[in-house]
């Protein structure tokens, strides 16, 4: 059996591109233990092509502070399983500024809370919030766990294989999640909607790793928001969450 120890090194994947690791965390003593070690915790992740950077309150409460676009929070704010009111807002602005507040379930455990789709809502997914539970329980022997994200706003629903036919999502639906284990070592990660394929990735998982796969970006990047950076495109932002070793 591995034990899992998380951290904040985030790697590209294949031609994808590489989340930066934030730092900034409001509050961390107001919410109990210390935020990277508490078993149940939320983190956050700013998937969103077209918003600024964020302020994220929870409860009306500041927790994150200054997330910016492709950015992983690399802290756990402690909670408990529940569902809170969680709000995104421009860094800096009042909670009344707040683009979009919603009502997140958080099951016990670990999650990621993702800002995904967009402010202008052009590609009919607009700006949301997401809880997507964190799995770092320990992986089958030789193996990695790999999560896949959707988040590419103007995607339908996506199939993920890996080139030896191993199936990881299918009809995977914006703002969606699907885990598999694949086998540590290179593979080849496909990802197609209606029948094309939009992009090949290749992958280096290592054994008893946990990965977090972000799909991001325009599938039409010319039909992109002003707001939305000019590279935006299609890709894939891999996220190493956990490895092996002792908590």
């Amino acid at each position: 059996m591995i034990d899992h120890t998380r951290r904040s090194v985030l790697a590209a994947a294949g031609t994808g591109i590489a989340l930066a690791a934030g730092s900034s965390v409001a509050g961390a003593d107001e919410h109990g233990d210390d935020p990277e070690t508490g078993d149940d915790g939320a983190r956050v992740v700013h998937l969103s092509p077209d918003a600024p950077a964020l302020d994220i309150y929870v409860e009306g409460e500041l927790w994150f502070e200054t997330v910016e676009s492709l950015t992983v929070q690399d802290h756990y704010m402690p909670s408990e399983p529940g569902v809170y009111e969680v709000a995104a807002v421009p860094a800096g602005g009042e909670l009344e500024d707040a683009l979009v507040e919603t009502d997140c379930e958080v099951e016990p455990g670990p999650c990621t809370l993702g800002v995904v789709g967009e402010v202008c809502n052009l590609s009919g997914n607009p700006l949301d919030l997401v809880a997507l539970k964190d799995d770092f329980e320990p992986t089958e022997e030789d193996h990695a766990r790999f999560r896949v994200v959707h988040a590419a706003p103007d995607v339908p629903a996506v199939d993920v294989e890996t080139e030896d036919g191993m199936v990881i999502a299918e009809g995977l639906g914006f703002g969606e999640a699907a885990t598999a284990e694949l086998p540590a070592g290179e593979s080849i990660v496909s990802i197609g909607a209606d029948g094309e394929s939009l992009a090949r990735f290749a992958l280096e998982p290592a054994a008893g790793s946990v990965y977090s796969a972000f799909a991001v970006g325009y599938r039409d990047p010319e039909g992109a928001p002003d707001d939305a950076p000019e590279e935006f495109s299609f890709s894939l932002a891999l996220s190493e969450d956990a490895t092996p070793g002792e908590r």
